[in-house]
């Protein structure tokens, strides 16, 4: 009798293996669209840690996962612009290592304060709406001025290069355009930031980019 049960579970242990092998992948084993295998490092002469990942990691666009570490798709690694993105991520890994320092200064110098939750008064439905930015998760809702929040936020294709900044009025309770304060700041003859959802986002960009605007002389003069 003992022989048929032995057998029976060998037989059940066989087809817990074969679906298992069927219907899944290995443990570790990334998968979907947002595949961010690590397939090379280098360590640049200033001690960043640079990670080469598949084409799919956030859809390829460059990002840092720690205060010592950038992630980019080999095209962009050898793409005569890998300079000037190394200069932008840097920005992000700065802000990671001194985040005191970062969340001071943009209070001080553009009015900002930055937090890791949604500031009461903005709904749920808007916060859930919010796209994450792995050079901005530690705090990624940003008030202006103690009153217009500022945040990424997912378009219906739920895809990170399509999401669009969006501010949400808190005295008025509902989303807004860009006050004309806040243009006058950061803008220059009619050139805004590209990424202008968060400050850090916006100072990687100046010290990249410098613009003639009040907010990035303020910036660069530090």
């Amino acid at each position: 009798m003992w022989v048929y049960c032995v057998i029976g579970l060998v037989l059940a242990i066989l087809v817990i293996f074969l679906l298992g092998a069927s219907l899944g992948t290995p443990t570790g084993t990334p998968t979907g669209a947002d595949d961010c295998r690590v397939l090379s490092t280098r360590l640049l002469e200033d001690g960043t840690r640079l990670e080469i990942v598949a084409d799919d990691c956030k859809e390829g666009l460059p990002h840092t996962t720690t205060s010592t570490t950038v992630r980019m798709t080999q095209s962009i690694a050898s793409s005569p612009r890998f300079h000037e993105i190394m200069t932008h991520e840097r920005v992000h890994l700065d802000q990671k290592t001194r985040p005191d320092y970062w969340h001071s200064l943009v209070k001080r110098i553009w009015a900002y304060d930055l937090y890791e939750k949604a500031p009461q008064g903005v709904p749920a439905n808007v916060v859930a709406t919010l796209r994450p930015n792995p050079d901005t998760e530690a705090a990624p809702w940003a008030v202006w001025r103690g009153r217009y929040v500022f945040f990424p936020a997912y378009g219906d294709d739920k895809r990170l290069s399509t999401a669009k900044a969006r501010i949400w009025d808190l005295e008025e309770g509902r989303l807004t355009e860009e006050p004309p304060e806040w243009r006058a700041q950061f803008c220059f003859e009619g050139a805004c930031p590209h990424q202008w959802e968060h400050p850090y986002e916006i100072a990687a960009e100046y010290k990249t980019h410098p613009s003639q605007c009040p907010a990035a002389a303020v910036l660069l003069a530090e």
